[in-house]
């Protein structure tokens, strides 16, 4: 072997040179060492190598555990908000059925209660009516015990008997003494106080509370082409002043009819009326609207003129009426630039 610094021949089982001292590399310890220094930088390699793959396995677990923790907690959050959704619905029926029981009571303590006594003290009014007007009546029957329209009649009486014969005297003096006695005086219960109309809203107007419509019925009304106009009787009880009965008659609905039916007997003190087409402004001067009504219920018929202005008119009854419908019937109208004749809504009040 040959030394590589000083270029002397090297003996084989020499270490160093012995000439300059050069360590000897031999072939195999070189092919050796490479071999060893490929085998670290592979093993090098394949530790880096499995460190990125567990970094990237501890990564995807992580991101797995986070997403499942994200999945749970959204899994919680929507059964609490289901929980919390079934309780607002527990609690809110629980109010319902709370507010129907008392509903319950309260009518039932209308019905056995209020109603019964307002019904008591209308009875008592009217008795004490009639029992002033009997008084009257006895009074003025006391003061004049003959009746007027017989006064004639005994006279022509007397002077017959006195013409007579004695014979017959006795029995014309009976039977003058007879017609004498006061006849029975019929008693005619007090006329109810007549209403009135005005433009104001009574202070108690729903004191008494609304009188439902249970029915609606009219002589005609106006079928448009447009499916989602209602112009038939009930519109004008449905509680909305945009809806309205309109008469279908080709004139301009004088002596058309609309009746409201309430299913029972109640005692009226209050009428509101909203006359024309309320939908708008340009709706109420585009129609007819009713400048005289009749309205006719419990037996009786009052006449009414309303201004030609969009606002509510009021009919106020100083004695209760009893009714268990009302009839309504145009006399007159003001003219719009449609001849059909409009009444948006017809609100009744009972009295207390």
């Amino acid at each position: 072997m040959i030394c590589t610094k000083c270029g002397h021949d090297v003996p084989d089982e020499k270490l160093f040179c012995p000439h300059c001292g050069t360590p000897v590399i031999r072939e195999v310890e070189t092919y050796q060492t490479v071999k060893d220094l490929e085998a670290q930088q592979k093993e090098k390699k394949d530790r880096k190598q499995k460190e990125s793959e567990e970094r990237e396995r501890r990564a995807r677990e992580r991101a797995e555990r986070r997403r499942a923790e994200e999945e749970a907690a959204e899994a919680a959050a929507a059964e609490e908000k289901r929980r919390a959704g079934e309780r607002r619905r527990c609690v809110v029926s629980i109010l319902v059925i709370a507010v129907t029981v008392v509903l319950a009571f309260l009518l039932i303590y209308l019905m056995f209660r209020v109603i019964p006594n307002r019904m008591k003290k209308l009875e008592a009014d009217t008795e004490s009516r009639l029992e002033a007007a009997a008084e009257a009546y006895a009074e003025a029957a006391r003061a004049s015990p003959v009746p007027v329209q017989n006064i004639d009649k005994l006279d022509v009486d007397e002077s017959e008997t006195a013409s007579e014969a004695g014979g017959e005297e006795s029995t014309a003096v009976e039977e003058s003494a007879a017609e004498s006695v006061p006849q029975a005086v019929v008693i005619t219960p007090p006329a109810l106080k007549p209403p009135y109309a005005t433009d104001t809203a009574p202070a108690d107007l729903t004191a008494g509370g609304v009188i439902p419509v249970t029915s609606a019925l009219a002589t005609t009304y106006l079928v448009q082409d447009n499916p989602f106009y209602n112009n038939e009787a009930h519109m004008a009880a449905d509680g909305s002043e945009t809806t309205s009965w309109q008469e279908g008659d080709a004139g301009d609905g004088t002596g058309q009819q609309l009746q409201l039916r309430f299913g029972n007997y109640y005692y009226v003190k209050y009428i509101e009326l909203k006359l024309g087409n309320w939908r708008n402004s340009d709706s109420y001067r585009e129609n007819n609207r009713p400048s005289s009504l009749t309205l006719s219920f419990g037996g009786e018929s009052y006449t009414f003129s309303f201004s030609d202005q969009m606002t509510a008119h009021y009919i106020c009854f100083e004695d209760y009426v009893n009714a268990s419908a009302l009839t309504l019937t145009i006399n007159s109208v003001y003219a719009g630039t449609s001849s059909d004749c409009c009444i948006s809504e017809v609100t009744l009040y009972a009295g207390l």
